[in-house]
């Protein structure tokens, strides 16, 4: 409950209405910049980071959330005044930058599974509309008898419609494509 409550707070200001109801990019989008925040603020959204980062190592995990320190040896340092870091701040950064590769990349799988989720239910439902649609429209006028051979058919040309429509579909986008440019 405490990762939603997160989520909808840094990707739509708590507006879960405004967030479930962008497309698709547009919510991974945001859920992108989340996890960007969360890997920056890790004490502020150690839940919701425990959630995204859950298959980061144990010790990046440890490191990023300030549960164990970056390293002992800070001894390790190139002098108090050198612009280079320490091998405890380096450990830090790479942990950081570890962790943040999984989670950008956790958002990337999400929106994979998620289109490929989807994509199939629209194919499913434009050929079960379209079979429909063609059967329908296929039906023998009234008055007229229908026997078992004109069902048959009828129900495999619904069904070479059904098959077809989405060729038709994609044959009329391309020629408007071509017609605009």
């Amino acid at each position: 409950m405490r990762a939603e409550h997160d989520i909808l707070l840094l990707a739509a200001d708590g507006n879960a209405i405004a967030l479930c109801d962008a497309d698709g990019d547009d919510f991974c989008k945001r859920l992108g910049a989340v996890a960007q925040l969360m890997v920056d603020f890790p004490h502020q959204y150690r839940v919701l980071l425990g959630v995204l980062a859950s298959n980061a190592d144990k010790d990046d995990y440890d490191i990023v959330t300030g549960k164990a320190q970056p390293d002992p040896a800070r001894e390790m340092t190139r002098g108090s005044n050198s612009d280079f870091p320490s091998r405890g701040d380096q450990r830090l950064l790479d942990a950081r930058s570890r962790v943040r590769l999984l989670v950008v990349q956790a958002m990337a799988a999400f929106q994979l599974r998620n289109a490929w989720w989807w994509g199939g239910i629209v194919k499913a439902a434009s050929f079960v509309v379209s079979l429909g649609l063609a059967f329908v429209a296929l039906e023998p006028a009234e008055g007229e008898a229908s026997s078992k051979e004109q069902f048959v058919a009828r129900a495999a040309m619904a069904l070479l419609a059904a098959f077809l429509a989405p060729v038709a579909r994609d044959l009329v986008a391309t020629i408007e494509k071509l017609r605009s440019n």
